[in-house]
């Protein structure tokens, strides 16, 4: 089924078990607030926590994948900067490694 496909890790095709919980997660505290807005017991604070958890999980979510991606690139920098100077010979002007 492809709606169950956004439950899968994104390098292997298998289903991930942080995503799996946190798609319970959100179905579980969407029912509570549509029970709780059923019922008239429904807070402002509530809908605002609601609304806050939601928005800061997907934001939380980029800020990771960003914050990986920018990673490996300073590593891919570096290990191919490492790997461009050979040892006694042309060190791109860095006189600081001998």
């Amino acid at each position: 089924m492809p709606i169950l496909d956004v439950f899968n890790s994104a390098g292997d095709e298998r289903p991930s078990l942080s995503k799996w919980m946190k798609g319970l997660g959100f179905i579980t505290v969407t029912g509570v607030i549509i029970w709780q807005a059923y019922r008239g017991t429904l807070t402002d604070t509530m809908l605002i926590a609601y609304f806050a958890a939601v928005i800061a999980n997907d934001q939380i979510g980029k800020r990771q994948s960003i914050h990986h991606d920018l990673e490996n690139k300073r590593i891919s920098t570096v290990s191919n900067e490492m790997t461009s100077q050979t040892p006694g010979g042309n060190h791109n002007g860095n006189i600081s490694h001998p």
